[in-house]
């Protein structure tokens, strides 16, 4: 006799019913309906396309059977006062009010009391990154009801006074937001929160950001940049109550570090008399006072007889780049050494050179040898003509043989040397790279920066962190991979900067052949990223305000793709992750398309699923993925579909679309420390769910923290109840599969059919006789017979069948 299968379940407003018989492996699952016309939400509502109800304004509940608490309507039915005046009507509670902040009860009817502001807050310890503050109760804490509402919570706001703090904090909508969710809070170097000023107070608001949330009367500030000047202020609210005003303001600054030399050493670059020395300044190893405060504003110069112990001191005016000391003596040498002063003071000196003041011609004394620092002196005669205070005629050491002593009054350099004696050159002023100028500067060839000609750099991540006045964009020239230096855009402003720009265009990119010309930002700019390293890629929509979106490869080690690693398929590179301007639902893959029949360029798209495993995409097979967010140039061709023209920016490619002028350039991250990843402008906390990560630790290129069963998102803060919470919250979780989700307070295994129906089909069995719904509750695999899954609570008014 064959078997067949008997399920009986319950659906929505069935106008008959039916048995239905199945053969072999037969599956059950279940999804949510409630309505099929307004008639069934009782007619107060309408019936929407996914058969729920919509209830009109004042209802709620189930087919809209509730009126909400509180509620009053006019005599044609509308609302007159909705929840007393003072909340919303929650469809999920049945009709009870979600009351704004300030009042509570069923119908929101009660009016919680207000803290009074408190006095400023007191400064307890201050580091150069962290500030630690203290503060009183309100006055009121123990009085107005306080036994009903027992609990103070206070929040800590602070800004960066020289951007601009107006008196009254954070805007009012934003306080009460961080007041019910004191996770919120972010430390001061995040990003700012207040994005919508209160009427009437000035723009700097939105400088304010939320500092701390404590029961406490204290917490510490930190993340705070170094010598800076910052200005604070705490709220306090009742348990369930509302924040109330600033308390009066506190100002107080981190602590900055003095410049430290190391082993810089001032110049002495040959403007010696007789009687005077000129120090040229050199700018110490670390300038100190943070990145704020990151300046020289003074130096001091201390000098002495190189055979004397006792030093003096004559300061150099404010921004002064060098210094004479006069009044020395003759032929004598000197013992020299500088400090520099940033905002928080004189820091240690630099080294000691030691400088030897020129002779004096007519003082009938014949003064001759090494004046230090590559000088020298000598007299042929003394008194009269021939002499002068650095050179003398015809005589052979002068001009350190560089040049002759014309006139007898000046040296007269060969080509390549300049100085008073002609002791410098471009190949040791300039390391090789440059030319020296009359005032001892160099003009350095491309590729070689600072005043020696000596920096360089691999990309424009280097550039910003090296290359003097490199934090601003603009044209640099780079030595990737020890090549000849060449030319490319460095975006050092959007998303933290450090991006080395590739290509600018609208349709089709030539990445491996067409590595130079045009203007960045305008239709044909190429730049050779072929051997510069990265681990992040970003594209700009210059048709869409500049619209930027960041990608970061799962793996922190650096790829180029050199002259070889292009057409691979997408698996090559790995996973990637969207932390900007992108879908974060989908992982992410690379192709690096370069051939007749694909110029795509870098192209990055969603890995697609193919069935319960990822497709990974190659140059000419897209997994006929007409669903991920796609980022690439003009496809022109494609074996699966044909004609793929158009340029794709966070949008569906497998198609045909429009022109777009898009910019693609790459950068190396920088490596973050232990607890720490790289958000796409700055190394941030990993914020790991404590309940639903297994670490406080993360990948430090996509953040993505390791989740325990059930838990997902970068943070392991997703937990969803049914198939259909996967389908729309977890990364991923449009794939069928299986997953963990939460009912009753357990976490269990199902497997969720996201394929059929549109999805979101939690199944409970599979099987050819018979099924105990109360007592199998998990085993087997999905599609074989015997799989069981716990679907005792999980809520439904739709039922699968599949055969």
């Amino acid at each position: 006799m064959r078997r067949k299968f008997f399920a009986l379940a319950v659906l929505v407003a069935a106008a008959s019913a039916a048995v239905y018989e199945f053969g072999t492996n037969s599956r059950v699952g279940l999804q949510r309906r409630e309505c099929q016309s307004a008639a069934d939400c009782n007619n107060r509502g309408t019936c929407s396309s996914i058969g729920q109800c919509d209830c009109n304004d004042g209802y709620a509940g189930f087919k809209c059977r509730s009126v909400c608490r509180g509620t009053t309507f006019h005599a044609n039915g509308t609302v007159n006062v909705l929840c007393s005046g003072h909340g919303t009507c929650s469809q999920s509670l049945g009709g009870r009010c979600r009351c704004t902040s300030g009042y509570i009860g069923n119908d929101c009817g009660t009016a919680l009391p207000t803290p009074t502001p408190l006095s400023s807050p007191s400064a307890g310890e201050s580091t150069a990154s962290s500030v630690t503050l203290n503060w009183p109760a309100p006055t009121n804490e123990n009085e107005g009801g306080q036994s009903t509402f027992q609990g103070t919570t206070y929040q800590v706001e602070g800004c960066v006074k020289s951007s601009g703090c107006d008196s009254g904090g954070l805007s009012q909508a934003v306080v009460n937001g961080f007041a019910e969710d004191g996770s919120m809070a972010q430390s001061m170097r995040g990003r700012a929160v207040a994005a919508v000023p209160t009427l009437g107070s000035t723009a700097s608001s939105s400088n304010w950001q939320v500092v701390c949330v404590t029961s406490g009367r204290g917490c510490n500030a930190t993340g705070l940049q170094e010598g800076t000047l910052y200005v604070f202020c705490v709220r306090a609210k009742f348990n369930r109550g509302s924040f109330g005003n600033c308390s009066a303001l506190l100002e107080q600054a981190t602590q900055a570090r003095v410049p430290s030399y190391e082993t810089n050493t001032p110049i002495v670059n040959g403007s010696v008399t007789s009687t005077s020395i000129r120090v040229d300044f050199v700018p110490p190893r670390d300038i100190g006072g943070g990145s704020v405060n990151a300046a020289v504003k003074q130096y001091k110069v201390e000098f002495k007889k190189s055979s004397l112990s006792s030093w003096s001191e004559q300061e150099a005016p404010e921004d002064a780049t060098s210094l004479t000391l006069s009044g020395l003596d003759v032929f004598t040498s000197y013992d020299i050494r500088i400090y520099a002063r940033n905002v928080a003071g004189y820091g240690d000196p630099s080294s000691v050179v030691t400088q030897k003041t020129a002779g004096a011609c007519g003082n009938s004394v014949i003064e001759s040898g090494s004046l230090g620092n590559g000088l020298s002196y000598s007299e042929a005669c003394d008194g009269g003509f021939c002499c002068t205070g650095s050179c003398a005629l015809a005589d052979s050491s002068a001009c350190s043989g560089h040049g002759t002593c014309a006139n007898g009054t000046a040296c007269s350099c060969q080509s390549g040397y300049v100085g008073a004696q002609c002791q410098h050159s471009g190949a040791t002023l300039c390391s090789g790279h440059g030319t020296v100028n009359g005032d001892l500067s160099c003009s350095c060839e491309n590729g070689y920066y600072g005043t020696s000609c000596s920096i360089t750099a691999n990309d424009c991540m280097e550039v910003k962190a090296s290359v003097p006045g490199g934090t601003s964009s603009g044209i640099y020239y780079i030595h990737a991979g020890g090549s000849t230096p060449h030319r490319v855009y460095c975006d050092q402003t959007t998303q933290g900067g450090g991006w080395t720009m590739c290509t600018t265009d609208n349709d089709r990119v030539r990445i491996s052949s067409e590595l130079s010309g045009g203007t960045y930002g305008s239709d044909g700019y190429r730049a050779d990223c072929r051997n510069v390293e990265f681990n992040a890629v970003m594209y700009i929509n210059h048709d869409s305000s500049n619209a930027a979106a960041v990608f970061h490869r799962e793996s922190s080690t650096a790829l180029k793709y050199g002259t070889t690693n292009y057409n691979v398929v997408g698996s090559t590179y790995g996973k990637w992750a969207a932390m900007t301007g992108s879908s974060t639902l989908f992982d992410y893959q690379l192709l690096i398309c370069d051939a007749s029949w694909m110029y795509t360029g870098l192209f990055m798209s969603g890995i697609h699923p193919s069935g319960s495993s990822p497709c990974y995409k190659s140059c000419n097979g897209w997994c006929n993925d007409g669903t991920s967010p796609y980022f690439r140039y003009n496809g022109d061709f494609s074996p699966e579909t044909g004609a793929l023209n158009g340029v794709a920016f966070n949008e569906n490619g497998h198609r045909q679309l429009t022109s777009k002028l898009v910019s693609v350039g790459v950068r190396k991250n920088t490596v973050c420390s232990s607890g720490q990843y790289h958000d796409g402008t700055q190394c941030v906390a990993c914020g790991c769910s404590g309940t639903g990560s297994t670490s406080t630790t993360c990948n430090v290129q996509t953040g993505a923290c390791s989740c325990k069963n059930g838990y997902y998102g970068r943070t392991c803060s997703i937990t969803p109840t049914d198939c259909v919470d996967v389908r729309d919250t977890v990364p991923g979780g449009k794939t069928s599969g299986s997953y963990y989700v939460h009912q009753n307070s357990a976490i269990f295994q199902v497997y969720c059919n996201q394929d059929d129906d549109g999805g979101g089909w939690t199944m409970c069995s599979t099987d050819n006789f018979r099924v105990r719904l109360q007592s199998e509750l998990s085993g087997g695999t999905y599609g074989s017979d015997g799989y069981r899954a716990d679907c005792r609570n999980i809520p439904f008014n739709a039922v699968l069948y599949i055969n």
